[in-house]
């Protein structure tokens, strides 16, 4: 089989771009042919002899940019030749914005495997801009979701990551689509013996200030009555990680924090294992490959409702689950692990199994490829 994957941009490790990436060298290594083709790939994070890369633009074509825009037609017209040079078998899309290059190609089947699909319903391309430029982005983003929905109507086939994005693709683009969960490389990401002695909760600065600064804010609501815990923070975001260094300030919870910045995978595998309970709070998460990884170190996890976490996590088994920032469960929830480390333990063994059963990558990666195939043959 030979496969071009479309991506918007693999610029950082983590979420979609490292999940495409790993799955383009599980293609190569079935003997599969693979070409990446997203705005920019960062060649110093992403290199292999096997994946061919072309970059369509740069790093400075970002979704909420004029030159975007502007550019959009030669964007997909450049996605064109390369599909009409290339002569895959297939085209797999990812989700917003590589969506908008969408188009039917001759006697070649076009499917769609989103990440994330709240992208156009959410702040994520809004959040750093100056307030003029994110109220006139607001207004624009009405056109831009009904283009983008016409768009749609050019793939074969659309595979949802879990049971709840594919009841959102439904709503939103009147679809019905497969479903294949993502998963985490139980291989890779390992358990690892807890110090029971040296209580840690760890938090992913993935560039969303809010989920951060919220769960800090209820932390320093626990550190007011034990201090035998650190919070560990693993992520680096420029603009974003100045303020939210700024923010442990201000909550005068410095000597409490470590920072590890941006991190390796290794170190991020490391950080999951030694850690008692790992915090991430993103509301209507469409999956969430960080709480698969942390269970597969045998770390319990909190994460928010309503989404896919509720798939992924047993909620009082492998980890809880809390309203939408409810501050007063993430405390009572955040007090059981601390309280009990020893259940910490046993809850993160129950979660690598739960990994194992249903979201190993590489399992999942084999049910991804036959679905393909089926279009192909």
């Amino acid at each position: 089989m030979k496969i071009v994957l479309v991506l918007p941009y693999m610029t950082r490790i983590g979420g979609a771009a490292r999940y495409a990436w790993e799955f383009g060298e599980f293609l190569t290594n079935k003997g599969d042919e693979v070409i990446l083709v997203s705005l920019y790939t960062d060649k110093k994070l992403y290199n292999s002899k096997k994946i061919k890369i072309i970059n369509l633009a740069d790093t400075t074509f970002l979704p909420q940019s004029i030159k975007f825009w502007t550019n959009l037609s030669n964007i997909q017209q450049r996605l064109a030749n390369i599909v009409k040079k290339e002569e895959p078998d297939l085209v797999l899309f990812n989700h917003f914005p590589c969506t908008l290059w969408a188009q039917k190609f001759q006697n070649i089947p076009v499917l769609c495997y989103p990440q994330d699909i709240e992208l156009l319903y959410s702040d994520t391309y809004t959040n750093n801009l100056p307030t003029f430029t994110r109220i006139l982005w607001k207004f624009f983003r009405l056109f831009v979701r009904y283009y983008d929905r016409k768009k749609w109507e050019n793939f074969d086939l659309v595979i949802a990551n879990s049971n709840f994005s594919g009841k959102k693709l439904e709503e939103k683009y009147n679809l019905k689509p497969n479903m294949v969960y993502p998963g985490a490389n139980t291989k890779v990401f390992l358990p690892t013996e807890k110090n029971l002695d040296e209580k840690s909760i760890l938090l992913i600065a993935d560039g969303k200030v809010r989920r951060v600064e919220f769960a800090l804010k209820n932390i320093k609501e626990i550190l007011k009555k034990r201090q035998d815990f650190k919070i560990w923070i693993a992520g680096n975001h420029g603009d974003y990680d100045r303020e939210l260094k700024k923010i442990v300030k201000n909550e005068g919870i410095e000597k409490h924090i470590i920072f590890f910045g941006q991190v390796s995978d290794s170190k991020l595998c490391e950080l999951y294992a030694k850690a008692h309970v790992f915090v991430h709070l993103q509301r209507i998460q469409p999956f969430g490959l960080v709480f698969t990884e942390a269970m597969s170190c045998g770390t319990p996890v909190i994460a928010c409702k309503p989404g896919a976490p509720e798939e992924v996590i047993k909620d009082g088994e492998t980890g809880f689950l809390i309203n939408e920032y409810n501050g007063d469960e993430l405390i009572k929830f955040l007090e059981i692990i601390l309280d009990n480390p020893k259940q910490s333990v046993e809850m993160g063994i129950k979660g690598r199994l739960r990994v194992q059963e249903k979201f190993d990558s590489i399992k999942q990666y084999e049910k991804l490829r036959k679905l393909l195939l089926e279009w192909i043959n």
